[in-house]
């Protein structure tokens, strides 16, 4: 003979209750439903990352607060502080071939001023790559070896390294 209650199952309170059993069309609803919530996410996400979020005020405040020599001078600091990482083809910074710069002064747009505020860019973006692959390896090490108590204090020096000029001593 067998147990009456075996086709009972146990909720979180440790009560039994009779499994819920579900049609096909049921099934296909949930389904259905599931799909229509993820889709709506996924497009919701996008559009956020299309329109971009807002600058955070209180880093437009902090920027706010320097003049353009001491803001200068703190950016050239944290260029320095940036590691460098050597034989990579993509932080290797660029340079302008001097045999083509009088050939690009020559044309009616300015070229020249062009490439450079090209190649200026680049190395920004050479620059954030650089602080970003410091904090992902980071990162990886604190995942790779588990998380100890420590690992929050590496964390938050990694923030605080990265922060806006200013940033960081405003929080201490």
């Amino acid at each position: 003979m067998s147990d009456p209650t075996s086709s009972y199952t146990t909720n979180e309170g440790g009560q039994q209750q009779q499994p819920q059993y579900f049609t096909e069309d049921q099934v296909n609803a949930i389904i259905d439903q599931v799909t229509k919530r993820v889709r709506e996410t996924q497009l919701a996400e996008l559009e956020q990352r299309i329109q971009g979020s807002s600058f955070p005020e209180d880093i437009q405040e902090e920027l706010d607060g320097y003049n353009p020599a001491q803001l200068q001078k703190a950016l050239q600091r944290y260029k320095k502080a940036i590691p460098k990482y050597n034989n990579e083809e993509w932080n290797t910074p660029e340079e302008i071939n001097p045999n083509f710069i009088k050939k690009l002064k020559q044309w009616k747009v300015d070229s020249h001023h062009l490439v450079t505020t090209i190649y200026r860019l680049t190395e920004t973006t050479r620059l954030q790559a650089r602080a970003a692959t410091e904090i992902y390896e980071q990162l990886q090490f604190v995942a790779e070896r588990g998380w100890q108590l420590e690992d929050g204090e590496i964390v938050n020096e990694a923030v605080e390294k990265y922060q806006t000029p200013g940033e960081s001593s405003k929080r201490r």
